[in-house]
């Protein structure tokens, strides 16, 4: 019988990395810190084209207008 970690009741391995804050009350400070960016620099192409990659453009989907501005 195989089991996985969320059925064998042994929790998973903690990552290495601290848990993210939350974005509404993160500071600019805690952010740069958790995306591993340098204000001064910022990211290389190569780290840019790494993330896109990873995560996709920095976009988010558009509404069609809100419903209560619709007449």
């Amino acid at each position: 019988m195989v089991t996985s970690p969320e059925t064998s009741g042994v929790p998973p391995p903690q990552s290495n990395r601290t848990r993210a804050p939350s974005i509404a009350t993160a500071t600019v400070p805690e952010a740069l810190a958790t995306l591993h960016v340098n204000p001064d620099t910022g990211l290389t192409q190569a780290e840019v084209d790494i993330r896109r990659k990873q995560h996709g453009y920095n976009e988010v989907a558009e509404k069609k207008g809100h419903p209560a501005l619709q007449f």
